[in-house]
């Protein structure tokens, strides 16, 4: 990538209050979807499913400003039903993220972090149970194909005009479990897509 490029990446996370880091095309896509909320006055929650060690966390929290942000997590690594599952359907195999804690999440957050911060720690989505929230922004991180697909059949109905969802993983070949339980809401739903190029690939739904 030419060095003009990579200065002007680093200017807009400057602008953005966030820091220049390795999964810069996500974390910048990240910041520019919550300043888009901002300008048009998008209301609602924010929430994560799938925290692991908060690393994107600390950065969502600092990008926006005062209203609540639901955490959703075992904090205990996979379910082991679903890695088996997952494991015998698409041959899925990596790193079990249990190495972690809501402690350890929590210290990463930054002080002056104006986000009220809300950990719904077990198995999603009995964790979201009495729930009422609409949602603005909402990350799902989860790898699996049962928890990506239950997280977008519970939040897609319950976001705002406008709110924005982003999935990570669309093209993990560890985790390809994960992209066939975008393709099944999407297309059960008619929902379309659109394919970001970060890391290993996220898909950003718009909620029409």
């Amino acid at each position: 990538m030419p060095a003009r490029i990579y200065g002007n990446l680093a200017r807009i996370a400057t602008g953005l209050g966030l820091p220049y880091l390795g999964d810069n095309v996500r974390y910048l896509q990240m910041g520019l979807l919550a300043q888009e909320l901002e300008r048009r006055g998008v209301e609602g929650a924010i929430a994560e499913l799938g925290v692991f060690r908060g690393d994107f966390t600390r950065l969502i929290a600092r990008a926006f400003n005062n209203r609540k942000y639901y955490l959703f997590d075992t904090f205990e690594g996979f379910d082991a039903e679903q890695i088996s599952q997952d494991t015998a359907r698409f041959d899925a195999k990596g790193h079990d993220f249990s190495d972690t804690s809501v402690e350890r999440v929590l210290a990463r957050v930054d002080a002056d972090a104006t986000c009220e911060m809300i950990v719904r720690q077990g198995l999603f989505p009995d964790t979201a149970k009495g729930l009422e929230d609409q949602f603005a922004f909402v990350s799902i991180d989860v790898d699996l194909y049962e928890p990506t697909l239950e997280g977008l059949r519970y939040f897609y109905p319950r976001m705002a005009r406008g709110g924005y969802i982003m999935v990570h993983d669309l093209m993990a070949d560890r985790y390809r479990g994960c992209r066939e339980a975008i393709y099944a809401f999407c297309e059960a739903e008619g929902v379309t897509f659109v394919p970001l190029p970060d890391a290993i690939c996220s898909a950003l739904l718009v909620k029409s």
